[in-house]
């Protein structure tokens, strides 16, 4: 009778590890693993796209040789505008007789003229420099591809961690055969397991943070596109 129930006992315990093996050997089949790289990549492609569109828009144009356009709107227009502000500054200037007798002082009626002509002038400066309006798309569009792109990525991620929980095995996503040498065969594949899962959710989650905290930092920034760009990868 002992005997008996020693033997459905370990009947029993054997069945339960056979289980126990069965459960955690089943294979993890990933979702999705390319878009983890591909996300990324694309937001790289959009932002340099963007990078390019905005440094070609800023470079300055080279009028031609005689260009009647320019000559009149250009290099008049902006004699004209600054003539009058030197005109003022040199009728406030002391002249030399002024400047040996002792005692005389310029007007100071034509010395504030002078100093309001300049602060004009140099207002007039500061407007044509740094000229406002809207934020053009090269430098809106890369504020919501790249972190979305990175943002994507960290949630594939996470799908797939949540999904390798309790597997065995785990199998590698065949891309391409990439270099066929007779018998040999080496393909380009992606291996999930929970080492790299690991890395992959740090990375993507702490390059997700700095992607936002770069879109405060670096959005005024004339680069920005293309820092936007480099950031994606």
């Amino acid at each position: 009778m002992l005997l008996l129930q020693a033997a459905e006992a370990a009947h029993a315990v054997e069945a339960a590890a056979q289980g126990a093996e069965a459960g955690h050997g089943a294979a993890f089949h990933p979702v999705l693993p390319w878009l983890i790289l591909g996300l990324p990549l694309l937001g790289f492609l959009i932002n340099g796209f963007a990078s390019i569109w905005a440094a070609r828009r800023a470079l300055p144009r080279v009028p031609a040789v005689g260009d009647p356009y320019w000559d009149t709107h250009g290099h008049d227009a902006h004699a004209h505008a600054a003539a009058p502000a030197l005109a003022l500054a040199h009728a406030g200037a002391p002249s030399e007789q002024e400047g040996l007798d002792v005692g005389v002082r310029p007007n100071p009626v034509d010395e504030a003229a002078a100093d309001h002509a300049h602060d004009t002038h140099d207002d007039a400066h500061d407007a044509h420099d740094h000229p406002s309006g809207p934020r053009p798309w090269t430098h809106t569009l890369p504020s919501i591809v790249a972190p979305a792109a990175i943002l994507g990525a960290f949630l594939i991620a996470v799908i797939n961690f949540l999904g390798m929980q309790g597997a065995g095995t785990f199998e590698a996503s065949r891309g391409w055969s990439w270099m066929p040498v007779g018998d040999l065969q080496v393909d380009f594949s992606l291996l999930l397991d929970p080492l790299s899962m690991v890395m992959t959710l740090i990375i993507t989650g702490v390059g997700f943070l700095i992607h936002v905290f770069s879109i405060g930092y670096m959005k005024e920034d004339p680069g920005y596109p293309r820092y936007m760009a480099y950031l994606n990868l």
